[in-house]
């Protein structure tokens, strides 16, 4: 099938899904039609591209603003307890280097705990060798990343391959931040996103224009962890989410969602808002959910998927409905607005500064649905996350992070 003839049965498909579902045409809705052509376009002319595994690092730029980072999120399911870690590192338009880590932790009734410190991150490949080159190859990721230069931190996270397949790495933490904080984990067995390498954007974490990419590596990998502040002392098993961002700067405004049900069967993931297109500024959104029975993703190269989300961050509520063909996921997340406290740091065109609040308390009902041509639907399933992270960023947090005030 030729890439004209593709195009025109992609647009005509969106346009009866488009006539039959919703009888309407906004600005906003032909700008992600047109987004999802561009990328049904350029998949098919980059099928002879090799897959990669976007968690491996990028080049490092001379001159910014460019970031690159880490989040891990570990729910240990048994003590009732979540672990997150965050290092990253951002260069700026003089070329300065600056870097940020991050361990958070809470229990199923308490707010979020954060211990951070900013010291300068260095990273090589497996070998010790500088990142010369993107990841171009159907492998498992194979780096370090540690800091350096730093009194009250030191950060390493090592990732190495135990085979040839995507799916056989193992990561392993080390982190002190202080003379307060140590935690030490190791992650093997990773859930995939996609067993091609590709990650909730698809095909187009290739384009080169977007700005921001988030790529999920794991949405579970078995862990183990020990975490030690003062004298408290957590030590257990668990499931690791693993990801990675890398851009210029976060958007004006997101919203981040993760979580795994309580049999460990079924994972969620979600990121997404406004985001500018020249004269108009639609939100999109990128989702994956994953249960015994389906796996669905959402993101702005499904033709005709529409989206209605309401954000409450006062009162830490957010819901979301998906559409596309015949699929439709209902999100409502929710958590305490007592459990949203510290500000978390992201990258700015001028640096790391506070930009968002997240609790690790939320709660996530999903429903998913079968449509038809009718209007009718069936339920297919149904779960609730609990011991979920929720996150309202930049212009969608209740109160400034500027007001909140640095720790």
């Amino acid at each position: 099938v030729s890439t004209q003839s593709t195009g025109f049965l992609a647009c005509r498909s969106a346009s009866l899904n488009h006539l039959l579902f919703k009888m309407r045409l906004t600005t906003k809705y032909a700008t992600l039609c047109f987004l999802g052509l561009v990328f049904s376009v350029l998949a098919l002319s980059l099928s002879g591209v090799a897959q990669c595994s976007e968690y491996d690092p990028h080049i490092f730029p001379t001159h910014g603003p460019w970031f690159e980072g880490w989040y891990t999120r570990i729910i240990d399911i048994q003590n009732h307890r979540s672990v997150a870690v965050i290092n990253a590192q951002f260069i700026s338009t003089k070329g300065v280097p600056s870097g940020y880590a991050m361990v958070a932790y809470a229990t199923n009734d308490s707010a979020l705990q954060v211990q951070e410190a900013f010291p300068v991150f260095e990273t090589t490949d497996c070998s010790g060798a500088s990142i010369t080159k993107n990841p171009q190859l159907s492998s498992p990721p194979c780096f370090l990343t540690r800091s350096h230069n730093s009194q009250d931190c030191a950060v390493v996270m090592n990732t190495t391959a135990i085979g040839p397949s995507l799916a056989q790495s193992q990561t392993q933490f080390s982190v002190r931040i202080n003379s307060r904080t140590t935690f030490t984990a190791t992650m093997k067995d990773p859930v995939l996103w996609d067993k091609y390498g590709f990650g909730p954007e698809g095909i187009a974490v290739k384009v080169p224009l977007l700005g921001l990419y988030w790529y999920v590596y794991s949405l579970g990998s078995r862990v183990e962890y020990e975490l030690r502040v003062d004298n408290m002392v957590w030590k257990g098993v668990g499931l690791a989410h693993q990801e990675k961002n890398w851009g210029d700067q976060f958007p004006s405004a997101w919203i981040w969602l993760q979580g795994v049900s309580q049999d460990q069967h079924v994972h969620f993931a979600l990121a997404g808002g406004p985001k500018k297109l020249g004269p108009v500024e639609p939100k999109l959104w990128l989702i994956g959910y994953r249960s015994p029975s389906l796996t669905w993703n959402f993101n702005p190269q499904r033709v005709g998927a529409v989206y209605h989300d309401v954000e409450d961050p006062c009162s830490g509520n957010f819901t979301i409905t998906a559409e596309w063909l015949n699929r439709k996921l209902v999100v409502r997340a929710t958590a305490p607005p007592s459990s949203f406290q510290n500000c978390l740091y992201g990258p700015t065109s001028a640096g790391f500064r506070p930009l968002c609040l997240e609790s690790f308390v939320a709660s996530i009902d999903i429903e998913a649905y079968n449509t038809n041509l009718s209007g009718g639907e069936v339920l297919l399933e149904k779960y609730t996350l609990p011991s979920s992270a929720l996150e309202f960023g930049g212009k969608f947090t209740c109160k400034p992070c500027s007001s909140v005030g640095k720790r």
